[in-house]
């Protein structure tokens, strides 16, 4: 029998709930220091411990006029499959923002010093790249 774990997933801020089935995955080695919640200024970040991550932001692209806080959020689905040198690397599997972050981008994440303390998160996807706080950092990234 083959082992499945239900996702749910909400959205702050929209009252949206996202629910499904999904297959249970492997731990990717050497990722448990990307694993998590990580915020920045108008964008959230998680990272599950099978590589799996979900992103969302505010989408000014779709909205030029727009403040960040009235802008249209994108989301974007990756998959984070190795690690190597301290950079985990894997591709985007689901985009609401094809101009940004293109399904089939490669997607990195790397580790870095926070200022004055704690770690942030650089994430590069497709022509993205943004830096995301966690507990030990807030504030470092406009959250």
């Amino acid at each position: 029998m083959k082992k499945t774990n239900v996702l749910a997933v909400l959205v702050a801020g929209t009252g949206a709930i996202f629910m499904g089935i999904v297959p249970s995955a492997a731990a990717v080695p050497d990722l448990a220091s990307c694993v998590g919640e990580w915020q920045g200024h108008e964008r959230n970040l998680v990272i599950l411990q099978t590589g799996s991550g979900h992103v969302t932001y505010a989408n000014l692209m779709a909205c030029p006029s727009c403040s960040e806080a009235e802008a249209p959020e994108a989301t974007v689905d990756f998959t984070l499959t190795s690690v190597s040198n301290d950079v985990a690397n894997g591709r985007v599997d689901a985009s609401s923002d094809e101009k940004n972050a293109a399904v089939g981008s490669d997607v990195t994440a790397r580790l870095a010093a926070g200022s004055p303390s704690g770690q942030v998160l650089q994430v590069s996807m497709g022509r993205m790249s943004q830096f995301f706080c966690n507990k030990t950092s807030v504030g470092q990234c406009g959250a």
